[in-house]
């Protein structure tokens, strides 16, 4: 609003502001509450909201010494997709669906996020976040509880975060399940489930394993990513082009592998030039590095793609190669456990009701944005920095929001966007495809080593044997599908 009020040379008082967050303080509820009675689906996200209390913002009372506070952020999200006509049966084994029709339409649709109001709790610690559910649980009985509808047994409200978060959810609704002395069932928390990460922090993952795998600050060949840094990606799915049509640069035509001729390819021909299998006893690191950049890079990107543009039926499968990715990289990657409980509740613990409707709504990188925003108004406030103003302040968000949307509706405010004419990394990606159409690095040339880079595998799946696969998967089967905390 601070911007708006910029533009309209119009300054409030100090007391007009705070009259103005008085009077929104509890819009976030009126946004529930209509929510709920128009049968939508909503889910709760949240993550830490760390920040620095100065010497300077602190009163009189207490010790002066600059401290790193640690807060819990939250937000709703309202899903615009409806999965009623779906079975609310458990199924084991059915094939998820890609979705057609109106409701593809309706991913389409922007999803309303409703920010919560922060809390003094800080989720490393187990008792604050058994809090923090404990918090969820009041405000979705009074949000259900002012539209005028029954909670019911069957009610479930999905809840998540990043990594982290989603663990300490689990673990926070395990101690409270394992309470016998506690007589009202309400209290362990049967209406929050299911609990899932979100799939922002995952492409960060893959990002990190792809540097992790590729990158040596120390290395000085041409085509390797300490050489090359970020203009390599473009640069590869190039070169692997015209190497496979037989084109010396980009603007060539193709000379083979065309149409006719890839149709009249047996599967084994496919397999071999995709394989691009080395004589036996030689090696080439120039090849092996490409694919592993094409490989993990075109991974990268379909992760991206999909999260920005979601459709269950391929995520599935994305998902299920980056697992093995994550675990060949290293053997206790956690996301890749991560994965591995997300794909068995969507394949066989929910209903497919449940599974469609725990998928679809991701809103990680939205909670980052509120993180964000909550951050800036925490430093607005100086040294009143007190749990009263801050909860107040962040509680007036969504009322805030709203009116901003309807000034910037009833004024015509055009949000331009700015980009350059000519990207920055063009001139870049045309010299480093110069480089590598000279090296040839999809071409086998046994005998070529990368000294920067040492013990290079074909591919991080390689290093993962599927009888080690199928023992780990068992051998955390039964966990997940007594799994209390769903």
């Amino acid at each position: 609003m601070h911007e708006r009020r910029r533009v309209c040379q119009i300054v409030p008082g100090v007391r007009n502001q705070h009259y103005v967050h008085g009077n929104v303080l509890m819009h976030f509820q009126d946004k529930l509450v209509k929510c709920i009675k128009e049968g939508k689906r909503f889910r709760l996200v949240g993550d830490n909201v760390n920040f620095m209390v100065e010497v300077s913002h602190l009163r009189k009372s207490g010790e002066k010494k600059t401290s790193m506070a640690h807060w819990f952020g939250s937000a709703t999200n309202i899903q615009e997709i409806s999965f009623n006509s779906l079975p609310v049966q458990h199924n084991m084994s059915y094939c998820p669906d890609i979705i057609v029709g109106e409701e593809a339409d309706c991913l389409k649709t922007k999803h309303t996020v409703i920010p919560l109001p922060v809390l003094p709790k800080n989720e490393q610690t187990y008792s604050d976040v058994v809090d923090v559910l404990d918090h969820c649980k009041s405000l979705i009985s009074e949000m259900y509880g002012k539209a005028g509808i029954d909670l019911g047994e069957n009610c479930s409200i999905h809840i998540g975060g990043d990594q982290l978060t989603r663990e300490r959810f689990s673990g926070a609704k395990r101690l409270r399940a394992s309470t016998d002395n506690d007589a009202d069932p309400v209290n362990k928390f049967p209406h929050l489930s299911p609990i899932t990460f979100e799939l922002f922090h995952l492409q960060m993952t893959v990002l990190a394993m792809m540097y992790k795998v590729l990158y040596n600050e120390k290395s000085t060949e041409t085509g390797t990513l300490g050489a090359e840094k970020i203009r390599l990606g473009h640069a590869y799915i190039v070169e692997a082009a015209c190497d496979y049509f037989g084109m010396d640069s980009a603007q060539d035509k193709p000379t083979k592998h065309l149409d006719g001729e890839l149709s009249l390819m047996s599967d084994a021909e496919k397999a071999a030039w995709v394989k691009g299998k080395s004589p036996q006893g030689f090696r080439d690191d120039y090849q092996s590095y490409a694919r592993n950049v094409l490989e993990i890079g075109l991974l990268f990107k379909n992760l991206s793609d999909a999260i920005k543009c979601p459709d269950r039926n391929r995520m599935m499968r994305i998902l299920k190669y980056t697992m093995i990715m994550l675990k060949g990289q290293n053997n206790r990657s956690k996301y890749a456990l991560e994965i591995l409980r997300f794909l068995f509740h969507q394949m066989a613990t929910l209903s497919k009701q449940r599974a469609h409707e725990a998928f679809y709504g991701q809103s990680d990188m939205l909670m980052e944005h509120i993180v964000k925003q909550t951050k800036s108004h925490i430093k607005a406030v100086h040294s009143n920095k007190t749990e009263k103003t801050l909860i107040k302040r962040t509680a007036s968000f969504a009322g805030i929001s709203t009116i901003s949307e309807n000034f910037d509706e009833q004024t015509g405010v055009v949000i331009r966007a700015q980009k350059h004419k000519i990207p920055s990394s063009v001139k870049d990606e045309e010299l480093l495809t110069k480089n590598l159409r000279r090296i040839k690095p999809f071409q086998c040339h046994p005998g070529r080593q990368i000294q920067s880079v040492s013990r290079l595998s074909k591919s991080p799946v390689c290093n993962m044997k599927k009888a080690k696969l199928i023992t780990w998967i068992r051998e955390i089967q039964l966990n997940y599908s007594h799994e209390i905390e769903k």
